[in-house]
Parts: C-alpha cells; structure tokens; sequence
C-alpha cells in the first residue's frame, strides 16, 4: 500500500486494488475478443520498457534455400529488404474515487474501471481503422485505399461491385463475387492462409451477410456462401470471420490480412492500475488505467476496401 501522512501520495489498500484487477479480468474475458484490432491484427508482446519496436522485413528475393550435404552450412539468411518501427504510446483514461469508498465494496467502482477499458479500446479500434497522423499511424482505411492492386469502388472505378449489398433487388448484387474479387486484390502472400483474412464493417453494412442466398435454393444465408472464401467452414460461426465494428463508415467493407507482414500491435504492457497519487481535495484520490501498445500499417497490399452501396 502506498501511504503517507502527509498525504503527498495516494493511500489506497492494496487489497482494495487487488479488486480493481479482478474488475479488469472480467472485462477481459467478457470483451477482449470483440475487439476489432485485437482480433485482426498479429500482436508482439515485449518487454515493458520498449518505446519503440522495429519489425525487420524478410527478403525472398535472393537464392532459395536447397537440399545440400549435412557439412554444407548453406547460405546466410538474407535480412535486406527494409524495416519498419512502430513507437509503443500510452493509452489512458482514469476516475476519482473519495476516500469514504475505500471503506466500502470496491465492487462500487467496478463501473468506472469498465468505462475506462471500453474508452481505451474504444480509441485503439478507433485509431486502427482512422489511424492518427500526430502518431504517424496509418490505420485501415487510409492503407486499402492506398493499395497498388486496386479497390472496389461503386460505379466508375477500375474495379466496381456487382450491385449494392443492401438492395431488396436479389438478381441486383453478387456479394460473394465481390468478395472474391476483394481477395483477389490482396498481395498474394497474403492469400496463401485464407483462414488469416478478415471481413470489417459497420453491423448495417455486415448485415447483408444474413440476406438469403438468391443462388441458393435451400433459402441459406449469403454467408455460407462466403465463409469458404475466407477459408472457413459453413458451419463456423460468422462471427469468426466477419467483425462487425461501428468505427468502421457505412458503406464499405474491408478485407484485412492478419499477417505481421501487414500491420501490427506491439504490446509493452496490458492494462495498469496506478494509484499512486497525492490527495485532492475534499478527501479525493485519482485511479488512472493505462496500457502501453504501438501500432504500425507496413504494406498497404494487405487491405483491400469495397464500396457496397
């Protein structure tokens, strides 16, 4: 416990912070899997003092590696095709509590610890998809749309959709071609484990999926029609697959790679619990959460975006 008489720092029991923890926990296991970012994107876990993690890119293009004789030591990996860094910031939110709520049930306060993990993730998934020029962030949606294979545009593009995706018109759209033709924009390392791709959109946009299937006679959801191309099952849950996030504007949809050659998180550290604060007034103490995570977008070619209006 920290404490002192002079009330220059915080005195609240550890054991009461103790409880704040377990309030985490649950609000991990309840949602940390609905996150967008957390769940399309590869994720490093180093070590708590790193303020900047740099990812170096792997070069393919030099000799490959061959059968030799069990004393040849072959050739030295090659490293040279660039790095990329990404800097860990501190995402932060936090309450007060009085000093009269130590003396009650800290399940009292496990609203505020909640509100402020949703805020926090809330700003990561927010920044992954707007991404955040202050932080030299570029987020999703800039990079699909900076994707050298192309996008898929309404009308008028090098690539445009087979119909709008949330017409009452059945013959008017083919969400499956337009999926497929979004995978077919991806770079095609990125193809190679379908499993590892990702539809994203708002709930209205995603909710074309549950549209019955016009080329299905069974009256089946368009989604088991898409799950394969995504390297699922029909039998899998959408949610496995098709990550609803309301971040993400209406009217398109991305496709994402999760694929560190693509983008990724860098976590230094979870969610802290920092107490250690000096009184204020009227018998008032600060709790502020926190985690430190980099985030960094390397190659464009693993997000493709599609209109579907």
């Amino acid at each position: 416990m920290s404490t002192d008489v002079l009330n220059y720092s915080g005195v609240i029991p550890d054991q009461f912070i103790v409880r704040l923890y377990d309030f985490v926990k649950l609000w991990y296991n309840a949602n940390l899997d609905n996150q967008l970012a957390r769940t399309v994107c590869a994720i490093d876990t180093v070590d708590p003092t790193t303020e900047q993690f740099e990812i170096t890119k792997i070069d393919f293009s030099g000799k490959d590696v061959v059968p030799g004789a069990k004393k040849s030591p072959g050739s030295q990996v090659s490293m040279g095709a660039g790095s990329e860094k990404a800097t860990i910031y501190r995402w932060s939110d936090n309450f007060d509590i009085n000093g009269d709520d130590l003396r009650k049930d800290p399940q009292l306060q496990s609203r505020y610890v909640e509100a402020c993990i949703a805020h926090i993730f809330r700003g990561e998934d927010k920044v992954f998809v707007n991404g955040r020029s202050v932080n030299n962030i570029t987020g999703l949606v800039t990079a699909a749309r900076a994707n050298k294979n192309g996008k898929i545009a309404a009308s008028a593009g090098t690539y445009n959709n087979n119909g709008a995706w949330l017409t009452v018109d059945a013959d008017g759209r083919d969400i499956y071609e337009d999926v497929r033709a979004m995978r077919g924009l991806l770079d095609s390392k990125y193809r190679a484990n379908k499993r590892n791709l990702y539809l994203v959109g708002n709930a209205a946009s995603l909710d074309a999926l549950d549209q019955k299937d016009p080329y299905n006679d069974n009256s089946t959801p368009i989604s088991a029609s898409v799950a394969p191309l995504l390297g699922r099952t029909i039998t899998e849950p959408i949610t496995s697959w098709a990550i609803v996030n309301e971040q993400v504007a209406a009217g398109y949809v991305y496709l994402v790679s999760k694929n560190k050659d693509a983008a990724q998180l860098v976590q230094a550290q979870g969610i802290v619990i920092d107490t250690d604060y000096p009184r204020k007034a009227i018998n008032n103490y600060e709790i502020h959460l926190f985690q430190d995570v980099g985030m960094a977008f390397y190659d464009v070619n693993g997000f493709v975006e599609c209109a579907i209006t």
